[in-house]
């Protein structure tokens, strides 16, 4: 339950107001309608790009995104990969064949000859089973609700999962429970995809953008005065 001091969040200023209508225009969601305004205001207050944690919290719930869209991205992959596959080829010959005059015994060739059957395997994937992949089935997206968490713990000094569910709940319809989302990070955390330092990178990565954004909102207002 929100503090006395929380509950007195006033309104989002218009320009950041504007930004989120043309997100829920671009998503086809109703935050604002969907009682998420006073979270947003919230997290707004306490230094937070709203449009950083809608972001996040977009990959995480899923919305925009589609199976048919992914074998669409995934075509274009493959088309990408094979290109890749080729030039990687053709420039491991080329080593080798310089190798063989300079007697060097260089180890690349045989790296890229490694790198050209991990590509190889991904090349193979055949679209029947993007089913069973971990992005179509949606797992793999709770990495984005706990960059959503813990950036807004970062930037604001606590834990908000709380604001977190009330906008979730308004972007998919669906009323969530806080402890369900709490569950959902402490699992990602402990899971065998969770890689720590990619996470922190991600993380600062995510911190010092919201730290540009809000400097230039900032620049913004005061150059309108």
């Amino acid at each position: 339950m929100p503090s006395p001091r929380e509950k007195q969040t006033g309104s989002l200023p218009a320009s950041v107001l504007s930004q989120i209508r043309r997100w829920e225009q671009l998503f086809q969601v109703s935050l604002v309608e969907g009682g998420a305004e006073p979270a947003l205001s919230i997290l707004f207050l306490r230094g937070c790009d709203p449009l950083i944690v809608l972001n996040l919290l977009r990959a995480y719930s899923g919305i925009g995104l589609s199976l048919g869209l992914f074998k669409e991205e995934f075509r274009k992959w493959r088309h990408r990969l094979e290109r890749m596959l080729k030039r990687l080829s053709e420039d491991a010959d080329e080593l080798r064949s310089i190798d063989h005059y300079l007697r060097l015994g260089l180890d690349l060739p045989h790296q890229m000859d490694k790198f050209r059957e991990d590509l190889e395997v991904m090349i193979s994937i055949e679209e029947s089973e993007l089913n069973q992949t971990v992005l179509a089935r949606g797992g793999g997206r709770q990495v984005y609700l706990a960059l959503a968490a813990r950036s807004v713990e970062v930037i604001t000094k606590r834990p908000r999962y709380s604001k977190l569910t009330e906008i979730l709940s308004a972007m998919t319809g669906k009323v969530l429970g806080e402890d369900a989302l709490r569950k959902d990070v402490a699992n990602y955390m402990v899971s065998e995809v969770f890689d720590s330092e990619q996470f922190e990178l991600d993380l600062g990565a995510i911190v010092a953008q919201n730290r540009t954004n809000r400097y230039r909102l900032t620049k913004k207002g005061k150059n309108r005065r």
